[in-house]
C-alpha cells in the first residue's frame, strides 16, 4: 500500500465539496464504494477536500485522488459541518446552563379593592368601600414547572362617602399561581392565596380608633407582559374575602355600651404591578 502523498482537488462544479481533517492515524482511501480496493491512506491531521453527499449508506465521502474519484470513511475524518454542529451543540448547552431553573422578580403594586362592609350600627346592613393601597411584591417562578409563587406586604385604606368610617389594613399575601399560557414575554395564570392581617385600624369620625387583626383568602387571574429581559408588567383581577377578628369599640354616643365590631370585607379587587427580575 502506498502513501497518498498528493490529493488533487477538483473544483466545486464536479461535486459539492467541503474541508475535512483526518482524525485517524492512517485513514484508508478506497477506489470503490464497496471498499474492496484500498489505494492508499492519509495521515492524521491532514486537511483534505471531500464531497458533501455521503455514499454507501452514509459511511463514505468522495474525495479526488490523482484526478479520480475515491472514497474515505466518514468516521476517519472531521468535516467543517461536524465542527459547526459541535459548536452549535456547545452553544445550546451554554444557553441551557444560562437558563435559570427559577426566576425571581420584585416590584411595586397598586390595588383597588371594591368591598362591602357591615355597618357598625347594624350588622345586617352593608356599606360600599373603595380601598386603595400599595405593596412591595415578589414572585418566584419555576421555569421547569407550570407553578409560580407570589408574596407581598402592603397597606390599604378607605373611608365611606361621608368620611366618617375609616379602615386601614396592613396585610401579608401569599399565593400560588398556575400558568395556563407561558411564553417568554407573556403569561396568563390562575392563582389562589391567603391573606394575613396583622394589624387593622377602624376609626369613627375621630371619636375613637380601634385595633384588630384578621385573615382571608382570594383567587383570580393574572396577565404578565415582559417589556424587556428585566422589566415586566402585571395585571390581575381577583375576588377577596377578609374576616376581621373584631374591633373593641368603646362606649360612646354612637354605641351605648362597649361592643365588639366584627366586620367582613368581600369584593373584587384589581391590581397593577411593575417588577424587575434579579
Amino acid at each position: 500500500m502506498k502513501l497518498v502523498g498528493f490529493l488533487f482537488i477538483l473544483s466545486s462544479y464536479v461535486f459539492s465539496a467541503q474541508w475535512a481533517t483526518v482524525i485517524k492515524d492512517q485513514a484508508v482511501v478506497y477506489s470503490d464504494q464497496q471498499m474492496t480496493s484500498e489505494i492508499g491512506y492519509v495521515k492524521r491531521g491532514k486537511k483534505i477536500r471531500v464531497g458533501e453527499v455521503a455514499r454507501n449508506r452514509g459511511t463514505l465521502l468522495p474525495i479526488i485522488v490523482n484526478e479520480k474519484i475515491a472514497y474515505i470513511k466518514i468516521k476517519d475524518i472531521k468535516t467543517a459541518t461536524d465542527e459547526k454542529l459541535v459548536v452549535s451543540a456547545v452553544a445550546r448547552k451554554r444557553e441551557v446552563k444560562k437558563s435559570k431553573k427559577e426566576e425571581s422578580r420584585i416590584g411595586l403594586s397598586y390595588t383597588r379593592f371594591l368591598s362591602q362592609v357591615e355597618t357598625l350600627q347594624d350588622s345586617t346592613q352593608t356599606e360600599d368601600f373603595a380601598f386603595n393601597g400599595g405593596a412591595l411584591k415578589g414572585y418566584l417562578k419555576n421555569n421547569y414547572k407550570s407553578t409560580s409563587y407570589g408574596a407581598e406586604i402592603g397597606y390599604m385604606t378607605s373611608t365611606d362617602e361621608e368620611e366618617v368610617n375609616k379602615f386601614e389594613l396592613y396585610y401579608l399575601n401569599f399565593d400560588v399561581m398556575f400558568r395556563l399560557v407561558d411564553f417568554q414575554n407573556m403569561q396568563l395564570s390562575l392563582f389562589t392565596g391567603i391573606s394575613l392581617i396583622p394589624l387593622s385600624q377602624y376609626s369613627y369620625d375621630d371619636l375613637f380608633t380601634a385595633n384588630s387583626a384578621g385573615y382571608g383568602g382570594y383567587g383570580g387571574a393574572e396577565l404578565y407582559l415582559g417589556i424587556n429581559k428585566s422589566i415586566g408588567l402585571h395585571a390581575r383581577a381577583q375576588y377577596t374575602y377578609i374576616d376581621l377578628i373584631g374591633y373593641d369599640i368603646p362606649k360612646s354616643e354612637i354605641v351605648g355600651v362597649d361592643a365588639k365590631y366584627e366586620p367582613n370585607l368581600s369584593g373584587i379587587s384589581f391590581t397593577g404591578a411593575i417588577t424587575y427580575e434579579f
